[in-house]
């Protein structure tokens, strides 16, 4: 089974943020009024709208014990229902006239035959030019949320990617033996091709390693090259807020993150080596010898004089002095002496 955690099939996020309660989870007066009319106590009425607003958000009606308990406590305040109102879960018949409520409301028609037509006929495309399950689940959701059909579980979708991704390779088999027969047996001359290759893939990984062992500069440029990249990630999940996990399953979301992060880590790591390139400059301009070995010692991945929280404030006006935004070492600095 392919884990959910590598699709986009929606979620509620480990952490739900104040600002997505709002935006997702805030029922309006006419949703509010809409479910009153169709439950008679405090604790259907705040399951029916949690269940709204949550379909609005994922796209299929999660199950009670499911809802993070930040987004049923925004749902009840919102309603003014006391803290004791907890999630009632219906009976079977009220559940269904709940769940075509939503639909109707959404304008969302439940057809099943319909969803697993979609959801397949998006696999079959997509499978002939992708094999990853979790690519597939993807295509299919996407296709399913343009034909605004209701997502099925996500068990019944990994099992129907899994059939159809099946079907779909042994058609690819059964069609290249009957116009190759014999190209893919245990002697053929694809599988002495692949061997042949195998082994000279041995035999590069034992030279590499045996350079790696005999020649110092080799391991020292990798292992340099090696420090350089984990600082930098380490750096830059340093700088991450809120933690090093994502707290959102939504693919764009997360893209954005990721993107804002290494942006954010890179204007840090400039503005540091401007003020390493400033300060060298200086103690060149006071006359005092500075050492290149040293110099190329000093990590730009400098954390105590970052900020990362507190209150900060954007001033648009222009400072008195332009700021020195350039990286360039100064020709008393690369040469103590003098430029020849």
């Amino acid at each position: 089974m392919t884990s959910v955690d590598r699709t986009a099939y929606p979620r509620f996020p480990r952490v739900v943020s104040g600002r997505e309660l709002a935006e997702a989870f805030t029922p309006s007066d006419g949703e509010v009024d809409g479910a009153r009319g169709r439950t008679q106590d405090a604790g259907h009425l705040l399951a029916l709208v949690v269940w709204l607003k949550s379909y609005q958000r994922l796209g299929y009606f999660p199950k009670l014990a499911e809802v993070p308990g930040a987004v049923a406590g925004h749902v009840r305040g919102v309603l003014g229902l006391p803290d004791r109102v907890g999630l009632e879960q219906a009976t079977e018949r009220s559940a269904k006239r709940h769940r075509q409520f939503v639909r109707d409301r959404l304008e969302v028609v439940y057809e099943p035959a319909r969803v697993r037509q979609v959801a397949e006929h998006a696999i079959c495309r997509a499978v002939q030019a992708k094999d990853n399950p979790a690519d597939l689940i993807n295509v299919a959701l996407e296709e399913l949320l343009r034909a605004r059909c209701e997502l099925p579980g996500y068990t019944t979708l990994d099992a129907m990617t899994s059939a159809v991704r099946t079907e779909v390779n042994n058609g690819f088999y059964h069609r290249h033996q009957r116009l190759q027969p014999g190209r893919l047996g245990n002697h053929s001359r694809k599988n002495r091709l692949y061997r042949t290759f195998r082994e000279l893939g041995r035999a590069i990984r034992t030279i590499t390693l045996l350079r790696y062992l005999s020649e110092p500069q080799l391991r020292e440029q990798i292992t340099a090259i090696t420090n350089r990249n984990e600082a930098l990630h380490g750096f830059a999940g340093w700088l991450m807020f809120g933690g090093k996990l994502i707290g959102h399953n939504d693919p764009d979301y997360q893209e954005k993150v990721v993107k804002f992060n290494e942006l954010i880590a890179n204007c840090v790591i400039y503005s540091t080596a401007c003020d390493i390139t400033n300060a060298a400059n200086q103690i060149a301009a006071e006359g005092e010898p500075v050492d290149l070995d040293d110099l190329a010692a000093v990590s730009p991945y400098i954390t105590h004089t970052v900020r990362r929280f507190g209150n900060w404030i954007i001033n648009l006006t222009p400072p008195d002095q332009a700021p020195s935004t350039r990286l360039d070492l100064e020709p008393r600095v690369l040469f103590p002496t003098g430029p020849a």
